[in-house]
């Protein structure tokens, strides 16, 4: 039987361009951390991603430059 579990994502927004998605990922992936779940999809000129990882501090620290950027 499938068990549940609540877990915490970060989300991120920012503009949409080419090969952003590439460096998120590779940014956290750089950082050693799992990506377990991902969520993705541009509206607009925007661009949106949903990330559960297996350590929330690890990516949040990998992905500063695009949060404070």
């Amino acid at each position: 039987m499938a068990k549940a579990r609540k877990v915490k994502e970060i989300r991120l927004s920012m503009p949409n361009r080419v090969g952003l998605l590439s460096e998120i990922t590779t940014a956290v992936a750089n950082a050693k951390v799992n990506i377990n779940a991902i969520c993705a999809y541009a509206l607009e000129n925007n661009a949106f991603f949903n990330l559960i990882t297996g350590s929330n501090a690890k990516a949040k620290k990998a992905l500063a430059p695009w949060v404070s950027g």
